[in-house]
This record gives structure tokens, C-alpha cells and sequence, in this order.
């Protein structure tokens, strides 16, 4: 039999493809398609054949024209074939194995003569209509009714996804038209939704493709409504989750990536308030319990806008040219007990993130400004370190107490910094102590090293500024100075007491040589060599700074090891809740 001209159905990938035989080289044809391509194929894939009266010499378009005719009609035909019926007819019948096609077109055309394309047609509904007959081999065999009403609730599934996606596709398509032509009407558009239970759907599924969390069948549903809806697949998601308000067009998508909590819930915003409402009781009846000076300068240097003062200074002048310096860190213990809602809270946070367009802070923001920050003109609960020192720089002692303190000014540093060069009498002998102290550090064997680094900001219009800080000015490292002896006191003082807590160590590294020449590269060659700082329960000797313990108590209100360590301090002043060494071990 010869395969030369005629139009044929032939398998090819698993797929039923129409063709014409262009030339046949003994077991192998050359067959070209309803789709223009020439397959090479063995005979033995054909499964039906029609002659026809092509003139296998004109053009290829001419012959793809007339083999597109001879397919479409078959796909008419195809229309009114009905396989439900042949499956009833069969279903129940107990046939060994299956039955060939040229059975089924038998049974179901009665015996009649028929057209090689009314018999094509049928070859196509059973071979492409998978819900009724199930192929295996040359053999079809009539699918099982449980499987069959399977089969047909998926594809109605299907169907009516398919439906969502041409719904979805018109609104995103809309949206994002209209945006790009009219921003006038991006209000407008946005009114026109779909049912909000597909909306949200798909504003989630949109969410998952733009931060790489979506499964594969997300992503190509996506991607299938952006295709019907015109919209590049590539940037479309994000652009679509900005012109649907859910995303700024500068979205810090890492903070969605690692599920950075942005905002407090209601709960969380209710204790709030009621540690607010409470406040001025609270700082009356605490008048009465703690030290409480109103004549002490206490005053706070920060950054201009910061509203988180965690830290404040007092400096007053005793006999003999010495000074008590004092170092105040807001009692935020006292209000967060542990392992209660906002303790909770804060745990989970772990610390405030500065990022360059936002604050996220650890604990409530109202909190934070009306009852824990120390700010200018205000009174607040706090944990106070006093150190008494010579005109050396030798300490002489220290005392730690719970106070109420009043806070007379807010400096930035700037402003510090100007007093600082007039000699201003409340900064510059706080400066000259601070200098005498860092000595000590380093003849202890602390390293001076300081790393540059830029500090980025995204001002309100979006306009980035870049500041390159090479070098901290006198009123950063006095501030910087006086937190540093005031952990190395806070860790001395827990540890006379048999306290445990998190306390920040790092080892001697091994062939380590000072640095000599303050460069880049001599800072960088440094720190190959440093070891990283660890956390223990006990004190053990810092590197760096140059001290036997250090346990960072003066943010407690930025992190929570800092506010885990001010709880252990408290313990040691009063009945405080205190925690064990387990305990710290599991924080760690």
C-alpha cells in the first residue's frame, strides 16, 4: 500500500495530527501539517488514511490551505459525534481487553458505509475525548462510571476557572489601561470588581508570583490572566499590586518575603492604651517609692527626629573635682512584664528596624513616645546608673537605682556637638570624661576601630539622600563611650549578684596585629582577623571593647535581649521577676 498523497491522522508526541504523505522512503514518511511543519514519522504511527486528490506539486501554502479545509470539516463533524451514547452502550459490557476502533466505529455507525471523514471525526472525539473511552494500545477501553463523573467534574472546574481568568483578565485589563491612559479614571476602574472573594484571590496569588513564593500552578494561572488581559508577565504583577494600592511603587518586598510584621493588631493596640491611660498614676505613686530629683539635668542627644529616647545624661559636680555622671535608660521593664501580650509581642520582633523610608518598631509607637521615650519636658520611669570619677578618669564607684527622672532637653547631635565646641559646662567635661574613659579601654587592649559606613535616607518626596560617615564627631562618641561603661557596669553588677543574662563576648583572635595606618584597606585587613561577638549566660572578656563583661541594657525599648537584661538588673533592686540560666539559654 502506498502512503504517497493522502491525507492522514497520525500520532506524533502523544498528540493526533492531520497531514498530508509528501514522500515515502520505504518504512518512513515525510508528512507535511495543518501546521505548516514536515515531520518525519514511521507508517506505523498512521491511524487513518484518506486519498485525495492533491497535486502534490503546487505550492506549500496551497497544500497546507486545502489539508486546513479537509481538518476543519473534520472538526465540524467531530461536533456532532456522540460519545456519551457509545459509552452507554458499552460501559456494562464485559469485553476482554478493550476494543479496536474499527469496532467502535461499527457499533456506533450501525454497519452503515461512511465517509473517511465522518470516520476521522469519530477517531477524533474518541481519541481526544478522554472523559468516556481510555486508550492502551490500539485498544480503547470504556472508562469506569465513578472515574468518567471525575473526569467530567474536572473538567467543569476547569471550565469555570477558565471563566474567572476571562472576568479577572477584563478588570486587570481595565485597570491597567486606564492607569496608563487616563489616571483620571483609576478610581473608577477600581469600582469595577469582580466578586471580592476572587478579587482577594487573586491579589494574593499576585503577591506570591512578585515575592517567588508562588507553586507552579499559581504561577501559570497568573500567567494565563495576563496573557488573556495583554499585561507583560514579567513586570505586570508588581505594577498591577501598585495600581491596586497594595504595594508603594518603592515596596520593601523583603519585609513581605520574611513576613516582617509592619503593624500592630487591635489587641496589641488596646494594652497600649491602657498602659497609657495609666501613666501619670503610675508615675505619681512611683514619685513616692523612688528617688526623684527635679533639680537633676537630665538630658537626651539622638538624632533630631527620633522619637524612641532610650538613653538620657546628667552630670553633677562633687567635691575634690570629681563628677557623677549619670546614665539613664528608660524603665520599659516596668510596664512589659514577661510573657505577657506585648512581651510577646516584642519577642517575636526581636528589635526596631531602621530602614531607610521607615521606622518598625519593636513595641507600639504611641507607647513608645508617651511613656517610654525621653523626651524634652517630660517625666519618666527610669533605670539609673551613677558613676562617681576623678579628675583622672579613675572611677571611684557606681550606684544603680530605679528613679523618676525629668528630662529638661532633647539635643541632636548637631546641636551637642555646637555646645560642645563652645565649651558649654553641662558637655564639655561629660567629653573630657568620656575621652579619659575610652583611654582606659585602650590600655586595656581595646581596639579603635571604626568602620565607615553610608546612612541612607528616602525623604518624603522620594528623594534618596546619601551620607558617607567616615568618622564619629565628639557628641556621637560620648554618647557611644558612656553606653559602653554603662553595659560593662550593668554586666558587673548582675554578675556580683549571681545573676545570669545575655551577655555579648568576643574572643582574642589568633595572629592579630593592631592596626597601623587608618585606611580602608588596613580597617579591612583588621577585621578578617576579628572573631564574632557571642552571647552566654555568664561574662566573659570582650575583644574589641577592651572589657571583662558586657550586658547591653541601654535600648530596652529597641531590643529585647536589651529589655531581657534591665529585667535581670531590676531583680537585683527589688522582687523583680528575674530569669534563669535555662531561661536565658532557650532566649539565645
Amino acid at each position: 500500500m502506498s502512503w504517497l498523497g493522502k491525507v492522514v491522522e497520525f500520532l506524533h508526541q502523544g498528540s493526533l495530527i492531520c497531514g498530508l504523505v509528501l514522500e515515502e522512503k520505504k518504512d518512513k514518511l515525510k508528512i507535511l501539517t495543518v501546521n505548516k511543519k514536515e515531520i518525519k514519522t514511521p507508517a506505523s504511527k498512521i491511524l487513518h488514511s484518506m486519498t485525495a486528490n492533491f497535486n502534490l506539486s503546487l505550492a506549500k501554502e496551497d497544500l497546507v490551505l486545502k489539508l486546513q479545509e479537509i481538518s476543519m470539516f473534520r472538526e465540524d463533524l467531530r461536533k456532532s459525534i456522540d460519545l456519551p451514547l457509545l459509552w452507554e452502550l458499552l460501559k456494562e459490557e464485559d469485553k476482554e481487553g478493550g476494543y479496536t476502533f474499527s469496532e467502535l466505529k461499527d457499533i456506533y455507525f450501525g454497519g452503515e458505509e461512511i465517509s473517511p471523514n465522518e470516520e476521522a471525526a469519530l477517531l477524533r472525539e474518541v481519541f481526544q475525548n478522554i472523559i468516556y473511552f481510555k486508550r492502551q494500545k490500539d485498544l480503547f477501553i470504556p472508562q469506569e462510571e465513578e472515574v468518567v463523573q471525575k473526569i467530567k467534574a474536572s473538567k467543569e472546574e476547569e471550565k469555570k476557572r477558565e471563566e474567572e481568568r476571562k472576568v479577572i483578565a477584563s478588570w486587570l485589563k481595565a485597570l491597567w489601561e486606564g492607569s496608563l491612559d487616563a489616571p483620571e479614571k483609576k478610581e473608577q476602574l477600581k469600582q469595577e470588581l469582580p466578586p471580592e472573594s476572587l478579587r482577594e484571590k487573586t491579589i494574593s496569588q499576585l503577591q506570591e508570583v512578585v515575592l517567588g513564593q508562588a507553586s507552579g500552578k499559581v504561577q501559570k494561572n497568573i500567567y494565563k490572566i495576563l496573557e488573556l488581559a495583554g499585561i507583560p508577565k514579567d513586570e505586570g504583577p508588581f505594577e498591577l499590586l501598585i495600581l491596586l494600592d497594595i504595594y508603594q511603587e518603592n515596596e520593601n518586598l523583603e519585609l513581605h518575603i520574611y513576613n516582617v510584621p509592619r503593624f500592630f493588631n487591635s489587641a496589641e493596640i488596646s494594652e497600649s492604651q491602657r498602659i497609657i491611660q495609666s501613666f501619670p498614676q503610675t508615675l505619681e505613686e512611683e514619685k513616692k517609692k523612688r528617688p526623684y530629683d527635679p533639680q537633676l539635668y537630665v538630658f537626651t542627644i539622638d538624632e533630631e527626629k527620633t522619637e524612641d529616647r532610650d538613653d538620657g545624661l546628667s552630670l553633677e559636680v562633687l567635691e575634690n573635682d570629681s563628677y557623677r555622671v549619670g546614665i539613664h535608660i528608660s524603665d520599659a521593664a516596668h510596664f512589659i512584664e514577661p510573657h505577657t501580650l506585648l512581651d510577646n509581642t516584642a519577642l517575636e520582633r526581636g528589635t526596631s528596624l531602621y530602614l531607610p523610608d521607615e521606622i518598625i518598631p519593636m513595641l507600639p509607637d504611641e507607647l513608645t513616645k508617651k511613656v517610654f521615650s525621653l523626651d524634652g519636658q517630660t517625666e519618666k520611669l527610669s533605670l539609673s546608673l551613677f558613676l562617681d570619677v576623678d579628675s583622672s578618669g579613675e572611677i571611684l564607684g557606681y550606684k544603680i537605682e530605679e528613679r523618676v527622672i525629668k528630662i529638661y532637653e532633647s539635643m541632636s547631635y548637631d546641636h551637642a556637638e555646637k555646645l560642645i565646641e563652645e565649651e558649654d559646662p553641662r558637655l564639655l567635661p561629660l567629653y573630657q570624661i568620656a575621652s579619659k574613659l575610652c583611654k582606659k579601654r585602650m590600655e586595656n587592649g581595646a581596639q579603635d576601630i571604626f568602620f565607615p559606613f553610608l546612612n541612607i535616607r528616602v525623604g518624603e518626596k522620594g528623594k534618596v539622600e546619601i551620607e558617607k560617615v567616615v568618622s564619629l564627631n565628639r557628641s556621637h562618641f560620648l554618647v557611644s563611650e558612656f553606653m559602653i561603661w554603662a553595659n560593662y557596669y550593668f554586666g558587673l553588677h548582675a554578675h556580683r549578684h549571681g545573676i545570669p543574662g545575655l551577655y555579648r563576648s568576643q574572643s582574642r583572635p589568633e595572629n592579630f596585629s593592631p592596626l597601623e595606618e587608618n585606611s580602608y584597606l588596613g580597617l579591612y585587613g583588621v577585621r578578617r582577623f576579628l572573631k564574632r561577638s557571642e552571647l552566654t549566660p555568664h561574662p566573659a572578656s570582650h575583644f574589641t571593647l577592651g572589657l571583662e563583661a558586657y550586658l547591653q541594657a541601654t535600648s530596652p525599648i529597641r531590643r529585647y535581649s536589651d529589655l531581657v537584661n534591665q529585667r535581670q538588673l531590676k531583680s537585683t533592686l527589688s522582687n523583680y521577676y528575674s530569669y534563669s540560666e535555662e531561661d536565658i539559654h532557650q532566649t539565645i
